[in-house]
């Protein structure tokens, strides 16, 4: 037996799947953390459709964490428990600003939904903050 493995009942309980990515504050990383989570939840046996309506909502929350948060980093956290997928991203708040819906976005504005959308994709939704940071999370019901 090496150094990692143990014979306790509570060392052999699997944790359900689960992971985080820290990713530069940047737009060209809504794509690389799409890639990561969808490569994350196919490994982990979650349906297509929960994966499309996962991702949508990662684009508009990592979207918005770039554009109107602070810091050089944004997070990603997700976790498949029981019957949901719950994925959240984290990025620091800028002057105790919250998530925030703008009120109804015109037919052709080109931005303002990302917060609609992701209350559009998911079954429930949230955020929490803290002093230095702002996370917004979602669930999606697994079939």
């Amino acid at each position: 037996m090496n150094a990692r493995e143990g014979s306790s009942a509570a060392s052999t309980a699997r944790r359900p799947p689960h992971g985080t990515v820290r990713l530069a504050a940047e737009l060209e990383n809504v794509a690389v953390g799409r890639r990561w989570l969808q490569g994350r939840l196919e490994n982990d046996g979650v349906g297509q459709s929960a994966i499309a309506d996962l991702l949508q909502s990662l684009s508009e929350a990592l979207t918005n964490a770039i554009l109107y948060g602070d810091g050089l980093h944004v997070g990603i956290e997700y976790e498949v428990n029981g019957d949901s997928a719950r994925v959240s991203v984290v990025n620091g708040i800028r002057d105790g600003a919250e998530p925030q819906r703008r009120g109804p976005a015109a037919p052709d504005a080109e931005s303002g939904r990302g917060l609609d959308l992701v209350e559009a994709f998911s079954d429930r939704w949230g955020t929490a903050t803290s002093d230095t940071e702002v996370k917004v999370w979602f669930e999606v019901k697994l079939p």
